[in-house]
């Protein structure tokens, strides 16, 4: 009988070790929530605003230059040769496809600075939550405001910590 129960629990440890790599400590954190708190992020928003305002003030511009092109055109248009219709009409369809073409580099241009600028913040968090996690243990952080998580414990919560490890109150 002592042979048969030795024999199990040398059987059990053999079977079990393979698994035990597997049960990692696993943490989660709203990283967005961190990042809105850091105080960084005010400069970050500030410089966001500004460049969202020069896109801004540029697409005004070409929208209130195309509304006087239009509206001198619907003015004169009866005075115009066929020539200078076609030629007008013309100018304002390409400004109409400017305006287009530069709303669209626009968004592109303003997500890519927004991202540049960002990032420098986003690292340092990253940096405290590598931290934070090894000091603790966890080899694993899920980012639970990508709203994917499911279930998680509180205790598990990182985010107080790496708050305090920032020094943010």
């Amino acid at each position: 009988m002592k042979n048969h129960l030795k024999s199990f629990v040398i059987a059990a440890a053999i079977f079990a070790a393979p698994f035990s790599s597997i049960a990692q400590k696993v943490a989660h954190i709203d990283f967005d929530s961190l990042l809105q708190i850091m105080p960084e992020m005010a400069d970050v928003k500030k410089k966001s605003e500004e460049i969202y305002r020069q896109l801004e003030d540029q697409l005004v511009k070409m929208n209130n230059d195309i509304q006087a092109k239009v509206e001198e055109y619907q003015l004169n248009k009866d005075k115009y040769t066929d020539l200078i219709k076609q030629v007008k009409e013309k100018e304002i369809t390409d400004a109409q496809q400017r305006l287009q073409d530069f709303q669209l580099q626009a968004q592109k241009e303003f997500q890519t600075r927004n991202a540049e600028i960002t990032k420098p913040v986003e690292d340092k968090a990253k940096k405290a939550i590598e931290a934070v996690a090894k000091t603790k243990g966890y080899k694993y952080v899920i980012d639970s405001s990508s709203q994917i998580l499911l279930v998680s414990e509180a205790a598990d919560d990182l985010f107080a910590a790496v708050k305090a490890l920032l020094g943010i109150k």
